[in-house]
């Protein structure tokens, strides 16, 4: 079976879970700066439910889930507020891809938080809501992850396969044929500051800190090969491993 990105073309897995020690991290996180991140609310989703369980009980977050679009940022909030006329400000982007931006709109899909490549910040969902965010999914024996996540995805094109590439954030990636997209500064420094933020409020572990390929390793590749996990471990986010061991 394939995996996909969020909402672009079929790719082979390039999946890998961190680990590490989770005291060493939680000393990063509180020796590191916290920085003030502006959010913008211009944009929101249609597509959010409470958090209860199948009883009907209430249900907290415990799980941040980290993700990539595969589109352009007007694309990515287009789809993710049910907008064709926003995404369609990205449409020469997506001529003679066969991608029907239409019926990408047309999708019940949400996310809490979305970070342009710029670094801007918006929020979609409400965090006491639950998004759909990761679909058919699994973690540290939760099957039910929108239930009990919240989470962020990058504006990001994940790898080439759109008609407007920017060759100058090419990567190319061990055992993959694809060319990359490498994430922005702004957007890494941005992500950083949030999952900070996010973290605080909930309390989330770090082995709780995922990517949605983890979650649904099936489908998915998102947040990609080249999401910065080492960085994120060294600001107190996530788990890294030990080489050493």
């Amino acid at each position: 079976m394939q995996n996909s990105q969020e909402f672009g073309p079929a790719t082979p897995s390039l999946i890998f879970t961190p680990i590490a020690n989770e005291e060493e991290h939680k000393l990063l996180r509180e020796q590191e700066e916290i920085k003030e991140l502006e959010i913008e609310h211009t944009y929101k989703s249609n597509h959010f439910r409470e958090r209860r369980d199948k009883d009907g009980n209430p249900e907290e977050v415990q799980i941040l889930t980290l993700h990539y679009s595969a589109l352009p940022e007007e694309a990515t909030l287009g789809v993710l507020t049910n907008n064709p006329e926003l995404a369609a400000i990205n449409a020469d982007y997506f001529i003679n891809t066969g991608t029907d931006l239409a019926a990408l709109c047309s999708r019940e899909v949400s996310v809490h938080h979305v970070i342009s490549e710029s670094g801007k910040a918006y929020q979609l969902v409400d965090t006491e809501k639950a998004a759909y965010a990761a679909g058919v999914s699994y973690w540290n024996g939760h099957t039910n992850i929108n239930n009990i996540s919240t989470s962020i995805m990058n504006v990001s094109q994940g790898f080439k396969w759109l008609n407007q590439f920017p060759e100058d954030r090419a990567v190319t990636v061990p055992g993959s044929d694809k060319t990359w997209f490498s994430f922005t500064e702004a957007q890494i420094e941005a992500t950083i500051a949030l999952c900070h933020s996010l973290i605080q409020q909930f309390g989330i572990k770090p082995y709780n800190i995922i990517g949605n390929g983890d979650a649904a390793c099936t489908r998915h590749v998102s947040p990609g090969p080249l999401f910065p996990w080492k960085r994120l471990a060294e600001a107190g986010i996530g788990l890294w491993y030990d080489r050493t061991e």
